[in-house]
């Protein structure tokens, strides 16, 4: 299994406070740049086996697939950071600023009422490379063989279930749009 960075040791930044439903977070200095780590919640009382749960790694996963396909995503990394002698699996974020709205992504991009929107999933859809993403999660440190087939079955079901539809229904509405062409 591939080991990541240990943040343990890095300078804590005390000036910034995060908020968020998923996990403690808290900034430390990296490579002279601030980074929020993301601590995995608790799976205390969730229906799971595992003492906590991945998110960490599948934000990780997610961000790094979004910039492979040229769609800026923030940039993430995983590590560990050990607390009260027992070590903790982080992703670590550069910051990022959002405006707070609540998005459901599906029903927004099924609306395709956004253009720019729609040209962002058609750049997705057609740049979408499975096996390079595969290959990517291969890497992915901490995670099982296991795991790593989940991913990469659960992301080839959304690209099939969500990106597809809403990719055949631009390039409808477009060529509607455009209206046929002819060639000579």
């Amino acid at each position: 299994m591939t080991k990541g960075i240990d943040f343990t040791n890095c300078p804590r930044v005390f000036d910034r406070a995060y908020n968020g439903a998923n996990g403690k977070k808290i900034a430390v200095e990296y490579d002279g740049r601030p980074y929020m780590l993301k601590f995995p919640p608790s799976g205390e009382g969730k229906p799971t086996e595992l003492s906590y749960t991945n998110s960490c790694v599948s934000e990780h996963i997610a961000s790094s697939i979004f910039n492979m396909l040229d769609v800026k995503a923030q940039e993430t990394m995983l590590g560990t950071f050990t607390v009260n002698g027992r070590e903790k699996i982080v992703c670590a974020c550069l910051d990022f600023t959002g405006d707070g709205k609540k998005l459901y992504y599906y029903d927004f991009l099924s609306d395709a009422k956004y253009e720019d929107c729609n040209q962002a999933v058609r750049h997705i859809y057609e740049r979408t490379d499975m096996d390079k993403i595969s290959a990517f999660i291969d890497g992915v440190p901490y995670i099982s063989d296991l795991q790593k087939e989940f991913y990469k079955r659960y992301i080839e079901a959304r690209l099939d279930v969500l990106l597809r539809p809403v990719f055949e229904m631009t390039e409808l509405t477009e060529t509607e749009q455009t209206g046929p062409t002819i060639s000579l």
